[in-house]
């Protein structure tokens, strides 16, 4: 309302101008700050929700190689063995994961993110022996973006000193299934493709 009364070429009118619209961007570029973020934890909280639903796929076969892996660090024995009926919640599992390094890739999500929801279970999964055995192992080709964001996260957690749960009767590093293909490759391509893999 003032500046209408300022002269028309007035230093003090480009000023107050000027100023009004540096505000005006700081105004909108925050608040699309905020509502990314919040998208952001909306996102985040449905993925989680998705995963751990009662009784949902992430949680049964979580508490299985959970139960496996805890048992065969106190024992020494596996204990758990998977069923048709746990495949199908497997193969669910391990595409759900592979929607997470697109995701990372992407900078939908972070890695410390991901880590604080699914560091855990991601590792007792993936180097659950029976699990790599049912899937990772025999079927390697079709989960590379797994062994990737495994790849990626495993040095992540080390670099925190937080463990990869491959200890034990009932697990093993998920890497190892890479390296032992690697060694008995001979296609070059392929080989190549592992090798970046592993790197």
């Amino acid at each position: 309302v003032v500046i209408c009364f300022l002269p028309q070429n007035s230093v003090l009118k480009e000023t107050i101008t000027t100023i009004t619209a540096i505000i005006a961007a700081i105004a909108v570029f925050v608040q699309i700050r905020e509502s990314k973020n919040l998208a952001t934890g909306e996102f985040v909280l449905s993925l989680q929700q998705e995963f751990s639903a009662d009784g949902g796929y992430g949680t049964r076969t979580f508490l299985k190689c959970w139960k496996d892996y805890s048992v065969g660090i106190e024992t020494g024995n596996n204990l758990v063995s998977f069923t048709e009926e746990d495949e199908e919640d497997i193969v669910n599992y391990l595409t759900f994961l592979e929607s997470l390094y697109l995701m990372l890739q992407k900078n939908v999500i972070s890695i410390d993110m991901l880590d604080e929801l699914f560091g855990r279970r991601f590792f007792v999964i993936v180097n659950n022996r029976e699990i790599q055995k049912l899937e990772l192992e025999t079927n390697y080709k079709y989960y590379l973006n797994i062994y990737r964001l495994y790849g990626i996260w495993k040095k992540y957690r080390l670099k925190k000193g937080e463990e990869i749960f491959a200890d034990g009767v009932a697990m093993r590093d998920l890497e190892l299934i890479l390296k032992d293909k690697m060694s008995l490759c001979s296609n070059k391509q392929e080989k190549k493709q592992l090798e970046k893999i592993l790197l």
